[in-house]
Formats: C-alpha cells, structure tokens, sequence
C-alpha cells in the first residue's frame, strides 16, 4: 500500500529562545531571530534548503506558540550573499520583501494554545529581487503588540 499523503519539503531554522524581543533590541541582530544569551547564540545556521520559485505560496507551521494573544504576522525574505546555509542575516540591508497585516481582509494569524498546530500563507515575491541563481533566507515574525502597550500602561500608571 501507498501512501497517499504528499510528501512535504519542510525546513526548519533552530532559534534559542521563543520569547518577546525587547525595546532595545529591535534594532540589532536579535531581531532577526529571537534572542539569545550571546551573539553566537542568535540566528543559529540553516541546516537545508529548498528551491522555492517566486510566486510560490509557502505555509508556515506555527508549532511552538507560547502567548495567547494574537498581532500580525510579518513575513521577510533576505538574500543570502552566497550560501545561505552559511549565513546569518545579523548585519547589512539583507531584507528584499516584507509581507504582513493586511487592514483591509485584517488577515491576521490567531493560534495560542487554544489552537496549535496554526498555519500561515505567505507568497514569496523576490521576482526583481533575487536572480535566478541566488538564494534566500525566509521567515515568519509574530508581532505581539501587547508587548510595547504593556510598557506605556506602566509609564502611564507611574505617572499618576
């Protein structure tokens, strides 16, 4: 007997911590991959690629949801100069596409842990962008926008 379930290509790059990135720290590498303990410890290398042609539509897993609340999802597509299984995407003006909110449809991803196991579309454009022998790196952000609302209620608070 065959198995009738299409074989899916799935590549997965390992991240140290799952966790909200600072105020700080949005301008710095953590951004791009979470943050970790050192400067080695962030944006850990790729370990596979795939050949994903633009105009290709990918679907993101969202296995690993830690927080319950919900904000937009913000897909990015940087080239890799060279390999990207070499690369790290932590300096330079990498990022080609970003995709994200639509206020219009108010496409938005809600998952949590009342729904694990979420998945998210997103087109990978990159058509004028990335040569027909380049490489990318793809990846999916959740922007927790409880986040930087809970840092402006406490300084409201404190003024009181």
């Amino acid at each position: 007997m065959q198995d009738p379930q299409q074989k899916v290509t799935r590549i997965t790059r390992a991240f140290t911590d799952n966790g909200p990135i600072p105020d700080g720290e949005f301008i710095t590498s953590a951004i791009i991959c979470n943050v970790g303990k050192t400067a080695d410890a962030q944006n850990l290398l790729v370990n596979a690629t795939a050949a994903v042609p633009a105009g290709t539509t990918v679907q993101f897993l969202w296995n690993d949801w830690q927080s319950d609340h919900p904000g937009p999802i913000m897909t990015y597509l940087a080239k890799c100069p060279g390999s990207c299984s070499a690369f790290k995407a932590d300096s330079g003006n990498i990022w080609i596409q970003e995709d994200g909110y639509d206020a219009v449809s108010d496409r938005q991803l809600y998952g949590g842990p009342k729904n694990p196991g979420a998945l998210w579309s997103a087109p990978v454009l990159g058509t004028s962008s990335l040569g027909s022998d380049e490489s990318g790196l793809l990846g999916e952000d959740l922007r927790a926008l409880h986040e930087p609302f809970r840092a402006s209620y406490q300084t409201l608070r404190n003024a009181r």
